[in-house]
């Protein structure tokens, strides 16, 4: 059990806090770019703290836009889940465990996995919706700062999907410790539900079926969306990009292809941050799931991708802030 080494705690807590300090850089970003919005429209000097609080709400509620209001929640998630899964990691284990670091309680460990499942769904569900609006403004020709109804549909369905696929494990008491670094989706005592188990399950008996249900294939299903729409997005891109091969200049300059090339690009970071993060969990749950053992390659790497993930959103996120201050 990888766990069990605290080398290996120590790092994944570092990295569980790198996320949490870049997801803290995006809501950062986001909530600087509607402040200068609100600069702009200032209240009336005599006006009270009261009535100024409301204007700077309802600033905010005006001048977001749908991506932007996106990238808060998925942040937010990010945020929440790194500090909850790998920054506190065995510290929320029931210390009855043999585990290093093991410090908390049966209430510890549900409080755990029931957010771990909540804030790492809100984040992947938030991923999907992000690349499914950013396909829509550009396919369907959807303005980002219109549409009050859009974004609330854009950032509420992230959530409601993640808590209706984090609720369940509850109540079926299915949130336990996982034999990894945190407490999760997974009987107790471990390995109690696999075939010819002599050991009888206290908790979390049909674990591996909510395992498949309420994270496998809902996340699955979130990781084919973003590269469906991701490759939608480029070939609308390319698609107006070529209808502007008309007004070249003469026939023999070649055509432009800048914006598709970016868009690529981009969408190739976006999806492989995304993979790097999940798929390797995907091939652990899906082991877990089919009760075939758990393959050390495995275990070694879902422990040290999955606290990756706010990082490699941030990456993504300021990429393209980044190569344009660099040209």
């Amino acid at each position: 059990m990888i766990a069990q080494y605290s080398g290996v705690l120590i790092l994944v807590k570092f990295m569980g806090l790198l996320s949490m300090v870049a997801s803290l850089f995006i809501i950062r970003h986001v909530l600087k770019r509607l402040l200068k919005k609100r600069r702009n429209d200032q209240p009336d000097a005599d006006s009270g703290m009261r009535s100024r609080f409301q204007h700077s709400v309802d600033i905010f509620v005006s001048k977001i836009t749908l991506t932007q209001s996106i990238m808060l929640c998925l942040s937010c998630g990010d945020f929440i889940s790194s500090f909850f899964v790998p920054f506190l990691s065995t510290w929320m284990v029931p210390k009855d465990i043999d585990l290093v670091w093991a410090s908390g309680n049966v209430y510890t460990c549900t409080a755990q996995g029931y957010l771990s499942v909540m804030f790492f769904g809100l984040s992947v569900f938030s991923n999907a919706s992000l690349a499914v609006s950013h396909c829509l403004v550009v396919r369907c020709g959807w303005k980002d700062e219109e549409k009050k109804r859009r974004r609330i549909a854009f950032t509420v369905t992230p959530f409601v999907c993640a808590f209706v696929f984090s609720i369940v494990p509850l109540i079926w008491q299915n949130y336990n410790y996982n034999g990894g670094f945190y407490c999760d989706i997974s009987a107790s005592p471990i390995d109690c539900d696999d075939s010819g188990s002599q050991i009888e399950c206290i908790r979390g008996l049909n674990s591996r079926k909510v395992l498949l249900f309420a994270q496998l294939i809902p996340f699955l299903i979130a990781f084919l969306v973003i590269i469906a729409s991701v490759s939608l997005l480029c070939h609308a891109v390319w698609m107006q990009e070529r209808r502007m091969d008309r007004y070249a200049v003469s026939t023999t300059q070649h055509p432009s292809r800048v914006l598709t090339s970016q868009t690529t690009y981009q969408g190739i970071w976006y999806i492989a941050a995304f993979g790097i993060t999940w798929v390797p969990w995907y091939c652990y749950a899906f082991d877990e799931v089919t009760g075939g053992g758990v393959v050390d390659l495995l275990d070694y790497l879902h422990v040290f991708t999955k606290p990756l993930q706010g990082l490699l959103n941030s990456l993504v996120y300021f990429r393209p802030k980044y190569l344009s201050k660099s040209e």
